[in-house]
């Protein structure tokens, strides 16, 4: 999305938003963001890491492929030791 913004008016927003520590455009979005909060009409939203939290976890019951190719190079790399310490 773009906006334009009146030329003097755009000094102003880039000072403000410099003292927020943020670019015009960011500080742009968040006042928007506000303003659909407070009309009520949809629900805030939640950030994008607070709704990952929040999201449900699976937790598989078994190993996936690659726990299982972890497990056959360890046993791999204990029968290669093995096979260098019986021949020295």
């Amino acid at each position: 999305m773009a906006i334009r913004v009146d030329p003097r008016r755009l000094s102003l927003l880039k000072e403000l938003a410099a003292a927020e520590g943020l670019r015009p455009g960011q500080l742009v979005q968040r006042w928007v963001e506000e303003r659909l909060d407070l009309s009520g009409v949809a629900a805030p939203a939640k950030p994008a890491v607070e709704a990952a939290a929040a999201a449900p976890v699976d937790t598989p019951t078994q190993p996936d492929a690659s726990v299982s190719r972890l497990d056959e190079i360890r046993a791999s790399m204990s029968r290669d030791k093995s096979g260098d310490q019986a021949a020295g």
